[in-house]
């Protein structure tokens, strides 16, 4: 979530006009940084009141990071109110060079028939990276599983360059190999 505190800081600055981030910072490096909540925030606390493995994710997370009885965790969230003053706030940022890389990965279904290699692609889905969806690079969007994608301004350019660290991934259900 490092890359929300990062646009939390920038975006802060530039309201506040104190001219922190116009004096002291030259540039910003997102390396596959959450810049707009996640899904495991989203997700976190409706996962630790479920019985049993909200217990036991609970236990395994306490005193982390992805602790969901945290109170910052829920307000990384996509959509929470912390994420909704930060896209509304978007266009005081200033346009410093802004250099990100982010995880695309797709993940393609396919049902096979029997052992005669007869498959049919069902579906494909682009997962970001798991936590967090590519998404885009308007950072007034407000995605529903959070992204990954940042740019002050909105736009690739000379001073703003975004790298996708693309993969693939078949699910295969059914024979065939």
């Amino acid at each position: 979530m490092g890359g929300t505190i990062v646009r939390w800081l920038l975006t802060l600055s530039a309201v506040r006009h104190d001219g922190v981030v116009a004096r002291d910072v030259d540039s910003v490096v997102l390396l596959h940084a959450v810049t707009q909540g996640s899904v495991l925030a989203r997700d976190g606390g409706r996962i630790a009141g479920l019985p049993l493995l909200g217990d036991l994710t609970s236990d395994l997370f306490a005193g982390t990071i992805a602790d969901p009885s945290r109170p910052a965790f829920s307000e990384l969230a996509p959509r929470s109110l912390f994420q909704q003053w930060l896209a509304s706030n978007a266009h005081r940022v200033p346009a410093l060079p802004t250099f990100v890389t982010y995880g695309a990965v797709t993940v393609t279904g396919r049902s096979c028939v029997l052992d005669v290699y007869v498959c049919l692609t069902t579906g494909r889905s682009h997962v970001g990276d798991g936590a967090v969806d590519p998404g885009t690079t308007d950072p007034s969007d407000l995605p529903a599983a959070g992204e990954a994608q940042f740019l002050p301004g909105g736009h690739t350019g000379p001073q703003a360059w975004e790298w996708a660290r693309s993969r693939s991934a078949e699910l295969k259900r059914g024979g065939g190999d």
